[in-house]
């Protein structure tokens, strides 16, 4: 009798209720283990840092960067020219690193400030000033003051030279300009002035003219 009532009993991990029967799933060792070698190797994804505009020029159809063409000589001038927030173009090459200095002035909304040699071998040089690359332009008493850094000089609302500089000059007005036309007092934005209406527009005339009328019978 114990024999035949111990085979009729169900496992403990059985409950056997009417017609419903239910069973704990036995999840192997080896499961386990896979899942705690996967956790254990799971990696997040890398976080994807992307480079600034002013650093990288983004063309359609074209993916170079703008400092590819230039020197190591002029790339460390375009290092310092970032520092010191003017250029010194005295490579012969220099029209390259001038217009990548330009877009790099452009993105930043900066005027653009370089100083030049006259000739190779002079002694004197140019300092050269242009807010093309700025929605701005310069006021009278910035125009006054800038006059004043050299005694050959031009100055517009717009752009500045000074010729005949001295070479150990040139840092100083290339210095003195970039602060005077970056002060706020010294700009203004370009907007384009349209003519006023009057305030009173003028009395329009009106014409009329009267329906001839039918002869009464």
């Amino acid at each position: 009798m114990a024999t035949s009532s111990a085979a009729g009993k169900p496992p403990d991990n059985q409950v056997v209720s009417g017609s419903i029967s239910t069973q704990t799933p036995c999840i192997p060792k080896s499961s386990c283990a896979l899942a705690a070698v996967g956790a254990s190797t799971y990696r997040a994804p890398a976080l994807q840092v992307l480079r600034r505009t002013s650093d990288i020029l983004v063309v359609p159809g074209v993916n170079a960067h703008p400092e590819a063409p230039l020197t190591g000589r002029q790339r460390r001038w375009l290092n310092l020219a970032r520092e010191n927030g003017y250029l010194n173009a005295a490579s012969r090459d220099r029209r390259e690193l001038l217009e990548t200095y330009a877009r790099w002035c452009w993105h930043l909304r900066i005027p653009v400030v370089w100083s030049e040699r006259c000739s190779p071998r002079s002694r004197y040089g140019r300092v050269c000033l242009d807010l093309f690359t700025t929605p701005h332009r310069l006021t009278a008493d910035c125009q006054a003051d800038l006059q004043s850094l050299a005694p050959r000089s031009t100055t517009s609302p717009h752009d500045a030279r000074w010729d005949r500089v001295p070479l150990r000059d040139l840092d100083r007005v290339a210095a003195a300009a970039l602060h005077a036309a970056t002060r706020p007092d010294n700009q203004q934005l370009n907007r384009v002035v349209r003519p006023s209406l009057p305030a009173r527009m003028p009395r329009a005339m009106v014409l009329s003219f009267e329906q001839p009328r039918a002869a009464s019978g």
